[in-house]
């Protein structure tokens, strides 16, 4: 008995809030990517800031004018770089305090611009599940193996993978009776697909040493000389890479699964990942295709004013979404009351034997 109410308390407490809608399009729809931070280093502060136009990346700036430190400011510094470097840092809710590429001279062209990031973002938006990316080791034939290892087993998993039921297109919602829980809908019309497309860089290269970098300096383990594969998702969010000696069925499987699974936890923070830096607008980027719902409203009751003629219309905006929460609170009160009734046994049970 004591074994059935703890499971039961378990399962209840730990049941997964989850949406009809894949973790891979809820991330592309609603979740905001976190902020970058680079810090450029002058010698003066006087004359103009040499920092071109951010353009839509998500990447904030700071100056720190060398030639203006109090003493008392430069000792927050371990070493304070010359004139013209810039250094890089995650978003703060990374909590990594060490910047994870430093440069002098770097551009700020090359810091939120790659032709890998283009392709990422192209595919996103066009629909893919996931972009994987495989980073290169430099030894020719190894890279050449993985890759080949990489598309072959994508190509495989493609096949095994549905997306969830009961996930919903705009224009099925007013086909259904009864009330329609918001976060299984989609907000817009790119195809949903299963779809892995993968491709490769050197790392070595001067377009692509920030973006192999900050790809790699967030993950536990980066074996050296081997190639690693990475997924980006969403709005640019990588998962922790995948080496080429793990590059099996069952891995890649794994994480293709949790991609195109029911999001059962809508809030970013608590997802696995990292936020990459890309010159994307994506409101703008998906403005064009985000739909209209059309569904005929009930009566509000105590109301005799005559219905409006027509269906009313509602505009999926890329705003928080407030409309799991019903059903959070109905999930959480399970999980409550399942331990309430574990904790009030095992209490009776130890006061009469």
């Amino acid at each position: 008995m004591k074994r059935a109410l703890l499971a039961l308390c378990l399962l209840l407490s730990g049941t997964a809030i989850a949406c009809k809608v894949p973790v891979f399009r809820y991330a592309l729809e609603r979740w905001e990517p976190d902020a970058y931070r680079a810090v450029f280093f002058h010698d003066t502060s006087t004359g103009e800031e040499r920092s071109p136009n951010l353009g839509q990346a998500n990447l904030r700036m700071e100056h720190v004018y060398l030639d203006a430190l109090t003493e008392a400011q430069k000792w927050q510094f371990d070493d304070l770089p010359a004139d013209g470097t810039v250094r890089l840092y995650y978003p703060d809710k990374a909590n990594i305090e060490e910047p994870f590429y430093e440069a002098n001279g770097l551009t700020l062209e090359t810091v939120i611009h790659s032709p890998c990031r283009e392709q990422i973002k192209e595919a996103l938006l066009q629909g893919a599940s996931a972009v994987w990316v495989l980073i290169e080791s430099g030894d020719a034939e190894k890279d050449e193996a993985a890759f080949d290892r990489l598309t072959e087993g994508l190509a495989a998993v493609e096949v095994t993978i549905d997306l969830p039921e009961g996930v919903m297109h705009a224009d099925e919602v007013s086909a259904q009776e009864g009330p329609v829980e918001m976060d299984d809908v989609l907000r817009t019309d790119i195809p949903l697909t299963i779809a892995f497309p993968s491709i490769r860089f050197n790392p070595e290269d001067p377009n692509e040493v920030v973006f192999a970098k900050m790809l790699t300096g967030f993950m536990r383990r980066v074996p050296q000389g081997e190639p690693v594969a990475v997924p980006v998702f969403g709005r640019g969010r990588a998962l922790e890479g995948i080496p080429a000696s793990q590059m099996d069925a069952d891995t890649l499987g794994a994480a293709c699964s949790y991609l195109c699974g029911e999001c059962s936890c809508q809030v970013k923070d608590q997802n696995p990942g990292m936020d990459l830096l890309l010159d994307v607008g994506w409101s703008e980027a998906l403005k064009g295709s985000f739909v209209m719902i059309e569904r005929e409203l009930p009566p509000l009751s105590g109301f005799t004013s005559p219905p409006t003629e027509g269906p009313e219309t509602a505009t999926l905006a890329p705003q928080p979404s407030t409309s799991g929460l019903p059903r959070a609170l109905a999930m959480t009160s399970m999980g409550l009351l399942g331990c309430v009734l574990v904790g009030t046994y095992l209490i009776t049970r130890k006061r009469f034997g």
